[in-house]
């Protein structure tokens, strides 16, 4: 894997995840849909063809907000005080990228940071990552090239009293979910090959 020293949101961090599959690609592969896009429009983004949906709101704002909290919290008692925000991307398959709320190389940790309503944050204090972020770490793992050893998921949620508002799952992908995923997404890049050689999206109505 190579660590790539970005800020994230930056035009230099848009432009480089642009040639890849992030971490937020891959629920659109596994469930077909993630939000408003679909695996067509997948497709027609990573050519340029469309413009990437916009991703605000308040989540996404309280997430910026509190995720350096939230990480110096997980991190300190779970021994890893080096975490850090880090953009990364396989040797092995140059095109899967990964933009990390937090890395520990030391201990091979992965920090999956989300600020979420009550209903999936009870789900973390159940022990269980919701379904439709588990493609999201598992597209994380992959990314390390075989170098992660758990994913830290922390939940945080400001609609419960404060000593409930904190929860964290330690997790490991079992292998078949990183083959399948990993199947899909190379399945994916594949087409978008093989399209844009036959057919410029230009050239697509």
């Amino acid at each position: 894997m190579k660590i790539f020293n970005l800020q994230q949101k930056s035009p230099e961090w848009l432009a480089w995840r642009a040639t890849g599959l992030g971490s937020s690609d891959a629920p659109v592969l596994v469930h077909g849909k993630h939000y408003k896009t679909t695996r067509q429009d997948l497709l027609a983004i990573k050519a340029g063809h469309m413009k990437a949906p916009t991703v605000s709101g308040w989540a996404v704002e309280q997430g910026v907000r509190n995720e350096p909290m939230l990480l110096e919290w997980s991190r300190q008692g779970l021994g890893c005080k080096d975490a850090k925000p880090v953009c990364m991307m396989s040797e092995r398959y140059p095109w899967l990228k990964s933009s990390k709320d937090g890395w520990d190389g030391a201990t091979g940790t992965i920090f999956e940071i989300k600020v979420i309503g009550r209903e999936k944050h009870n789900l973390a204090r159940q022990g269980l990552i919701p379904e439709d972020f588990l493609p999201q770490v598992h597209h994380q793992w992959l990314a390390t090239d075989g170098e992660a050893k758990r994913v830290v998921y922390v939940s945080y949620c400001q609609h419960v009293p404060p000593r409930e508002s904190k929860a964290v799952v330690i997790y490991q992908p079992s292998q078949n979910l990183l083959d399948d995923l990993l199947d899909l997404e190379i399945a994916f890049m594949s087409e978008l090959q093989a399209l844009l050689v036959a057919r410029p999206f230009s050239e697509i109505p």
